[in-house]
């Protein structure tokens, strides 16, 4: 429990200094306002303010390499708890992570975030197939999930996929993983 909040503490630390940086560039705190007057070219400010908000929102979504604590927390906590918690929260952020997007696209930063997402859908799933416990197995997959939404938004923004794949993914994700969180606390998986 307290590495994951911990580590939601330092993603969330590392979110308000790109905004930092970001409204520095811009003097601008609307999102869709900020895109559009983000400098051209690629300065260094602007690559470590986006570097910052990416990784302090892969953190928060706790997709592969940044969700060891977040597994534990499939593991450790009541099942009933994270069948709760575990849809809702990350239903948040991928929000949020929607909502920043277009500061993604505007600096040509799509190809990275699908680099991000691919790898954690992979790896997750690998590493979900290699568990014996039931809810590390649950926690590896909502991280699998999560991996391919984030997989997902750029391709959305460039009108390759429908905007309604993510949103039916998240959904889904949602209420199967807490029913599969209930029954794994129902039956004690």
């Amino acid at each position: 429990g307290f590495k994951s909040l911990f580590l939601g503490a330092i993603g969330s630390v590392f979110i308000l200094i790109a905004i930092a940086f970001l409204y520095r560039l811009t003097g601008a705190l609307n999102i869709d306002q900020m895109a559009s007057l983000l400098p051209t070219g690629s300065p260094s400010v602007l690559t470590g303010a986006l570097a910052f908000l990416l990784v302090g929102l892969v953190i928060e979504l706790k997709v592969f390499p940044l969700n060891g604590p977040g597994i534990d927390l499939y593991e450790g906590v009541s099942p009933r708890v994270m069948a709760l918690v575990g849809g809702t929260g990350v239903n948040a952020v991928l929000f949020v992570f929607w909502k920043l997007q277009v500061l993604f696209d505007a600096a040509s930063w799509s190809h990275i975030i699908m680099i991000i997402g691919a790898a954690g859908f992979v790896v997750s799933n690998l590493l979900a197939i290699r568990q014996s416990d039931v809810r590390r197995m649950l926690g590896y997959s909502t991280s699998a999930q999560l991996g391919l939404i984030v997989f997902l938004l750029p391709l959305v923004r460039s009108g390759t996929v429908p905007a309604y794949a993510p949103l039916l993914l998240a959904v889904n994700h949602a209420l199967s993983k807490a029913g599969l969180l209930w029954l794994a606390g129902r039956h004690g998986g």
